[in-house]
């Protein structure tokens, strides 16, 4: 991939984040509060020195804008399809625990998203090498996901947003409103007082 195919895909993760994070301030102020600030240049750095490798450019850029959230224990901050953003340094452990507990974790693996922010459990992580984007779990094989980068991924989120008909990101879970925030459910399991769903 060219520089310039590059800085172009970083711009469209960019783009999406922060679309994602205008949407939140407006329909869902609960989940916008869980944003922690972005991560600085110094912190990325020492993030790298730590992994031994470079975090990729699309990964680097997220945890710049917003450097995870804060868990707020109900929900709030689960916001992308059920999961929540990893705190750099949340990230950071749990990879190098998924990186003894499976012999198949591959050096350039990091994951970026858990179900629980403060005890992760499963989650999605990034190909530091390619972009490429897939699942992990502590009872799960991790598995890449076909063709998937994150900015697609986020993309995905948005259509999901913004056309309430749109594809769904993952089985089963549609975007709803509860509380301030953006929670995923199944709608046939609504196990959230007062959810929302914004499907039609």
């Amino acid at each position: 991939m060219t520089d310039q195919e590059t800085a172009g895909r970083s711009q469209a993760v960019s783009a999406a984040w922060e679309w994602i994070v205008e949407w939140l301030r407006v329909n869902a102020p609960r989940s916008h509060a869980a944003l922690r600030p972005g991560a600085s240049d110094a912190l990325l750095i020492e993030a790298e020195e730590r992994l031994g490798f470079p975090l990729h450019a699309d990964l680097r850029i997220l945890w710049a804008l917003n450097a995870g959230v804060a868990d707020d224990h109900m929900f709030g901050a689960h916001f992308l399809d059920g999961d929540g953003l990893l705190p750099l340094d949340v990230a950071l452990d749990t990879r190098e625990f998924l990186t003894d507990a499976w012999p198949d974790w591959a050096e350039g693996w990091v994951p970026f998203t858990a179900d629980e922010v403060t005890a992760p459990w499963s989650g999605s992580f990034v190909d530091c090498r390619t972009g490429r984007l897939g699942v992990w779990g502590m009872e799960t094989e991790p598995e890449e996901e076909d063709g998937l980068d994150l900015a697609g991924w986020l993309e995905l989120i948005i259509q999901a947003l913004r056309d309430a008909a749109g594809p769904l990101v993952g089985p089963g879970n549609a975007p709803g409103l509860a509380g301030g925030a953006l929670v995923w459910l199944d709608p046939r399991d609504v196990h959230v007082e007062g959810w929302a769903s914004l499907r039609r």
